[in-house]
């Protein structure tokens, strides 16, 4: 993901804000911010007045649900959540972008396409024993150039991907021995 560095509105202070996010919070002042984009030109503007020559009615709307959020006390949950866990606060911008989205489902394929190539392998070529001619190209030489080019795509994955992609395979694998008494028996 991709950041971009504006300075607050309303105390100056710079923040690192995320390039698809619409909406910040100040760090140092805890000004609400709206992130405007005009060709190239990024900036924040405050949410809880609108701009007095914006005639858009959405700025409005934006401030009366921020002080919806404050009165039902949300955004103090979210404060307080966000000071326990400092890693996932950034300047109060929790996104995930497609790119990220896509290497954490590249993880996942890659995974898969790797264990289809070697489940041909194994089978045809170790198990079932074809190993002539033809079979050859088929049942070895194939599987093993799909499996070398999912396995190069698998390494060009974000290091973010790759933990999330392990804790996931893990814990799927923990499920899997849960629900087959320690791999004893078949799933049903």
């Amino acid at each position: 993901m991709s950041f971009e560095t504006l300075n607050c509105n309303e105390c100056g202070a710079l923040l690192q804000v995320p390039s698809v996010a619409r909406y910040v919070t100040c760090n140092r002042c805890g000004a609400h911010l709206v992130v405007q984009r005009a060709g190239i030109t990024t900036y924040t503007e405050s949410a809880r007045q609108p701009a007095p020559d914006s005639p858009d009615p959405t700025w409005r709307e934006m401030a009366d649900r921020l002080d919806y959020l404050e009165h039902e006390g949300e955004l103090a949950r979210v404060e307080e959540y966000l000071e326990h866990f400092p890693e996932l606060a950034g300047n109060r911008a929790l996104l995930l972008d497609l790119d990220q989205g896509a290497e954490l489902v590249n993880f996942g394929a890659c995974l898969g396409f790797m264990a289809v190539n070697l489940s041909v392998l194994g089978h045809y070529f170790v198990r079932l024993r074809q190993r002539g001619g033809s079979r050859m190209w088929a049942n070895v030489i194939c599987p093993a150039i799909g499996f070398a080019i999912c396995f190069l795509i698998w390494l060009s994955i974000s290091p973010l991907a790759m933990r999330v992609g392990a804790l996931w395979t893990v814990a799927g694998l923990v499920y899997l021995g849960v629900q087959t008494g320690g791999f004893r028996r078949k799933l049903s």
